[in-house]
């Protein structure tokens, strides 16, 4: 089957990617970059650019896969087996290494803190860890993504016979709605169940969001043609700039609202014949963004080493030449991963 390419969305998985290693870097140092042209109020919730992540692979996934399950063209050993392969080797490579250096950090002792480590990097190996109620996985933190996007992937199927019509995909939406308002009302603060980004009832509505964007994209380039594509640019842009200048009159889901927007964008300039989101740079980025995603922390923690605030006194400085740093190494790690990813994967 012929599958539909949207290139544009390589623009936002690496903006998405870029906004979350921002935040990190900028969350771990110990000296932080002043608030000019709101860069603090960005970098504090650049680290929710994850749902935009999440809302991107599910698009991602339906382009993909949504036909092919509905007609039985492919079958789940083979989905499965793909969906492993993506993401197992990498991740694997970066666990044995935490685990590694954890053991390195305490002599080979294998006291408690490093059987905890071996039984969070088994957990990891399996990529069902999402499964496990507020697991808190240390090892390779930022991992608990894939945990979720693992579940998601596990769900598809069932995913799919609820995309089948407009109808079944909006009902689901609404109930998913009505999930994400009770785990916050009722269920995490009455009793005492997990509530975060990581349970996958609380993000469901923007993996659902993702699946309407797909059924209706034809019907969205139809109502967004060049000319009317300029003045949705500018509601888009006038929504993204209020949303950060004005934090404090967001509204629960407002981030639902403004990731929805980027990604109906995204889909409707897919067709235009030059766009910002598709260019070399944006597609070379997206190609390694979630090696990037999963492996910049550790390399962060290799740049803390050197001390950079010895050689830096405006904080601005040494915010962005650590930020330089460690995306560069990360790049160049996987940009070497990728060239060895298929023998390893065989």
């Amino acid at each position: 089957m012929s599958q539909e390419r949207f290139s544009s969305l390589d623009g936002l998985r690496t903006i998405a990617m870029l906004g979350i290693v921002a935040m990190h870097v900028n969350a771990n140092m110990t000296v932080h970059p002043s608030n000019i042209l709101l860069l603090s109020e960005i970098l504090n919730y650049a680290g929710d650019f994850v749902l935009l992540f999440m809302m991107i692979s599910a698009f991602s996934l339906c382009c993909g896969y949504l036909e092919r399950f509905r007609n039985g063209s492919i079958s789940l050993e083979v989905f499965y087996t793909k969906r492993y392969k993506r993401i197992l080797p990498f991740f694997a490579l970066l666990t044995f290494i935490d685990v590694l250096f954890c053991c390195v950090g305490n002599h080979f002792s294998f006291d408690q803190t490093v059987f905890g480590e071996l039984w969070e990097a088994f957990a990891n190996l399996t990529l069902l860890f999402g499964l496990v109620p507020g697991n808190g996985i240390s090892v390779i933190g930022v991992g608990w993504f894939l945990g979720v996007i693992f579940l998601f992937y596990l769900l598809f199927p069932f995913y799919s016979t609820l995309f089948s019509t407009k109808r079944k995909a909006w009902f689901a939406f609404v109930i998913s709605m009505v999930w994400s308002v009770a785990i916050e009302k009722y269920f995490a603060p009455i009793k005492g169940s997990f509530s975060g980004n990581s349970c996958i009832l609380v993000v469901a509505p923007y993996f659902l969001s993702a699946g309407l964007v797909y059924i209706y994209r034809d019907a969205l380039k139809s109502l967004f043609p060049p000319p009317r594509l300029y003045f949705f640019k500018v509601v888009v842009l006038l929504y993204t700039v209020l949303f950060f200048v004005f934090p404090d009159n967001r509204f629960a889901y407002s981030n639902l609202l403004m990731y929805s927007l980027w990604l109906i964008y995204a889909v409707v300039e897919n067709s235009a014949k030059k766009s910002f989101l598709s260019n070399p740079i944006m597609v070379f980025m997206s190609s390694i963004s979630m090696e990037i995603y999963l492996c910049h922390m550790m390399f962060f923690r290799f740049v803390e080493i050197l001390h950079l605030e010895k050689f830096f006194t405006n904080e601005n400085a040494l915010y962005f030449t650590t930020l330089t740093l460690v995306l560069s190494i990360a790049i160049v790690f996987s940009v070497i991963w990728k060239k060895i990813e298929k023998k390893v994967v065989k």
